[in-house]
């Protein structure tokens, strides 16, 4: 199903199963549920603000800007594509997945469960407190990345702009697993 008009929800937005594609741009400010067979796909500027993100399905951004503001919850958000931005505080997020296109944190920093990072560019400060796998293709690093749960590294390339840093947390593991780079 596809929206292609703009659409703003103030209510509960559910997608139980198949594909709902948001692409007129538009707003979510209330419970947005994605459950295990379903796939809300944003294709177009949208807002999440003040938004609770829920289930098993996936939040997958493939174009334009989505930004996250002061919205939270445990949904699976993938960016293959486009611009994720956080703004405002993000207390938790489910799965973070990053293949191609940009995220993005302004006025504060961003928390996810977990972080599976095949590509794309990192911008700004993001807290995994799970586990979180480095791999893919060649990746940029303009931020603070700070891994505060086990982290996997297959050996891809990581170039690191400006002041960016990666700080593994205290009793966590970094566990370099292949040949790859890390340059400033």
């Amino acid at each position: 199903t596809d929206l292609s008009s703009t659409f703003e929800s103030t209510g509960t937005l559910s997608t139980e199963s198949g594909t709902l594609r948001l692409s007129g741009g538009g707003k979510a400010s209330g419970n947005v549920t994605v459950a295990s067979g379903g796939k809300l796909n944003v294709a177009s500027n949208y807002t999440f603000e003040n938004a609770t993100l829920s289930g098993a399905g996936d939040i997958e951004l493939t174009a334009a800007t989505t930004k996250f503001k002061n919205s939270s919850g445990s949904a699976k958000v993938s960016v293959n594509g486009g611009n994720l931005d956080f703004d405002g505080t993000l207390s938790t997020l489910g799965t973070l997945s990053l293949a191609s296109g940009n995220v993005t944190t302004t006025n504060g920093a961003a928390d996810v469960a977990s972080l599976d990072w095949s590509g794309g560019n990192l911008n700004g400060k993001l807290k995994t407190t799970g586990a979180t796998t480095i791999s893919g293709s060649a990746k940029t690093l303009g931020g603070e990345l700070t891994l505060d749960g086990n982290t996997t590294w297959t050996g891809s390339s990581i170039a690191a702009a400006g002041t960016a840093k990666i700080k593994n947390e205290t009793g966590r593991t970094f566990t370099a697993a292949g040949d790859g780079t890390i340059t400033n």
